[in-house]
């Protein structure tokens, strides 16, 4: 004789009656209840939108701009001096661009460091032919006095944050 399927202990058939049971309650509650629709997010003003697009670029401008820092510290001067003129002056040009933006916004501390990074783009791409590394060492120095790396670093880090993360009215923040 084959077994027997239907001679389960009552136990063990009281238990799959069970999980059968709750299974079907939660497939037919997840049906029939009401759905809530998705929450609305709030949508942002043409203007709010556009200083967060500018404060994204600005941090990308600065991250470029530390690049170019960084290579000028760092720059073998052994086998001659290469400087990237033409990067150089799309740099300027750009960050005189945001400097007048944080002007007219009134940021003291931003134009401050853009000033100061449009003084080192502007050697750079004014810099003569026969630069020589005595020339880069003033540069260097000059950098590392202002700490322009690290004032730029953190400058973009906080625009990217503020462009990132918007910030919320004061009046649904309050508890």
């Amino acid at each position: 004789k084959g077994p027997r399927w239907f001679a389960f202990p009552a136990r063990q058939w009281a238990h799959a009656f069970g999980i059968t049971a709750v299974l079907a309650l939660a497939f037919f509650a997840g049906r029939f209840t009401r759905r809530t629709d998705p929450p609305v997010v709030a949508q942002n003003s043409p203007e709010v939108a556009r200083e967060r697009i500018l404060l994204i670029t600005v941090a990308d401008h600065l991250d470029r701009s530390q690049l170019m820092l960084l290579e000028l510290i760092n720059a073998d001067t052994s086998e001659g001096l290469d400087l990237d003129r033409e990067r150089a002056a799309g740099l300027v040009a750009d960050n005189r661009l945001f400097r007048q933006a944080a002007s007219r916004e009134g940021d003291a501390a931003t134009v401050a460091i853009l000033n100061d990074l449009e003084r080192v783009l502007m050697e750079v791409e004014n810099a003569p032919e026969d630069w020589t590394g005595d020339d880069l060492d003033d540069l260097r120095s000059a950098i590392e006095n202002k700490e322009l790396i690290f004032k730029v670093r953190v400058l973009g880090a906080h625009s990217r944050e503020r462009g990132i993360r918007p910030q919320r009215d004061s009046a649904t923040t309050a508890i």
